[in-house]
């Protein structure tokens, strides 16, 4: 164990992420927002440290990742959550909430969700998979190549790895789902495009990991 590694300060900034993820997913509303928004914003502090204090490494690169891939399916449990108790009634005919007082937890939901944000569902399940698959498929290609998984010889990838429009893309990905979970109509749909170009990106991420690993010989050769 090389604890210098492990206690590198944007890995200490990491750790720090998941705790709040792990606090967002016991709080309520307006403090899940707190947590998850300042884990996010983090996200961006994190790499420029490292850069900064040439404290880059392997490790540092997996957690972030990682925690990154978390924060994901973390928000969108939040809305599904939040669209429960919408989704109960609608299946048992019950519009009446006292019907729901044996339920667990219920009662803690902060608002209802309108059926203009119930569509949005099985688009978060398909973001999500394609988030995950990409993400896993062209960070492993990068670990075997022993190379930083944002250097890149794929023009539509280099694009995307600038700071500026990765820095955009990213941050109104996750406007559009802090908007979401908070039912904020006019601003998610405001914020749905940067997410429709973020699963373009990440699909070609995911065709290029797709394609690199099928070259790699058993025992990355």
């Amino acid at each position: 164990m090389n604890k210098s590694t492990l206690l590198t300060i944007p890995n200490l900034i990491t750790y720090t992420r998941l705790i709040l993820l792990i606090l967002s997913i016991y709080s309520t509303l307006p403090y899940f927002i707190l947590f998850y928004t300042t884990s996010s914003l983090l996200d961006i502090l994190d790499g420029y440290v490292a850069r900064y204090l040439n404290q880059q490494t392997i490790l540092g690169s997996c957690l972030d990742m990682i925690t990154d891939r978390l924060s994901t399916p973390i928000i969108c449990y939040r809305i599904i959550f939040n669209d429960s108790t919408y989704i109960y009634n609608l299946f048992n005919n019950k519009p009446n909430l006292n019907h729901l007082d044996h339920l667990p937890n219920l009662n803690h939901l902060d608002h209802l969700p309108n059926i203009d944000q119930l569509t949005y569902l099985p688009f978060i399940s398909l973001y999500t998979l394609i988030d995950l698959l990409s993400h896993f498929l062209h960070f492993n290609l990068s670990l075997i190549k022993s190379q930083n998984h944002k250097i890149n010889t794929n023009r539509i990838l280099q694009f995307y790895y600038n700071k500026t429009v990765l820095v955009c893309v990213c941050f109104g990905s996750e406007l559009f789902f802090i908007c979401l979970c908070l039912n904020l109509k006019m601003f998610y749909k405001f914020f749905y495009g940067f997410v429709i170009v973020k699963m373009f990106f990440n699909f070609v991420q995911g065709f290029e990991g797709l394609c690199g690993l099928s070259c790699v010989k058993k025992g990355g050769e």
